[in-house]
């Protein structure tokens, strides 16, 4: 008996978790490029997508991790509530992603990245993590994506970077982006099952 109640806590345990991970699972990002060419004292500019597929609002937030060179970062919109992005009016000026989950508007991020005069011409890499998930009723559940970028000052004419492919809407701008997801909901399910499976098995 003993057994089997303790069986019967670690499975309801283990549920309130899995409910905080996967409100913290479908949010989805894009970025156009991960490579710009520079010159001193200008200012480089990084664009990611990000959209919610879940029902409830979620909670996202973007921070530097690693800034070679100590670049000046500026992040616009940061810290903010991302609702979620289907069912939305199909809006003039508006961009969309075509993801698993259907039609989805996204919400854009903008990295500026300043150019001190005084820099060395080098590569300058940067790396910045995207947390986002939704605080549960005891217990904050959150999932990290990293992104890297690098930044090349160079005394000659920048090249420019070539960008995805987009197609153009009378009412927006679709993109098709099929898997960028913070992690595949199906992997998070199966590694789920797994970690049940072994706390059964070893507290039965």
């Amino acid at each position: 008996m003993k057994k089997y109640f303790k069986t019967l806590f670690i499975f309801f345990s283990t549920f309130i978790l899995i409910e905080g991970l996967v409100n913290a699972l479908s949010i989805g990002t894009l970025v156009d490029n991960y490579y710009a060419e520079t010159n001193k004292g200008s200012t480089v500019e990084f664009v990611v997508k990000v959209w919610n597929v879940e029902k409830d609002s979620l909670s996202v937030s973007f921070n530097v991790l690693q800034n070679d060179g100590n670049l000046p970062v500026f992040i616009t919109p940061n810290g903010f509530i991302l609702n979620y992005s289907g069912d939305m009016p199909n809006e003039k000026g508006a961009e969309y992603v075509n993801s698993d989950f259907g039609l989805m508007k996204v919400t854009p991020v903008r990295i500026l990245v300043n150019i001190p005069s005084s820099i060395k011409y080098n590569d300058y890499t940067i790396l910045i993590s995207v947390t986002g998930g939704k605080p549960t009723s005891g217990i904050s559940t959150f999932l990290e994506s990293k992104l890297k970028f690098v930044v090349k000052v160079t005394p000659y004419a920048p090249k420019i970077a070539t960008k995805g492919t987009k197609t153009n809407d009378i009412t927006g701008l679709f993109i098709s982006a099929s898997k960028n997801r913070l992690i595949s909901p199906i992997i998070a399910i199966v590694i789920i099952i797994l970690v049940i499976s072994l706390l059964i098995y070893k507290y039965a």
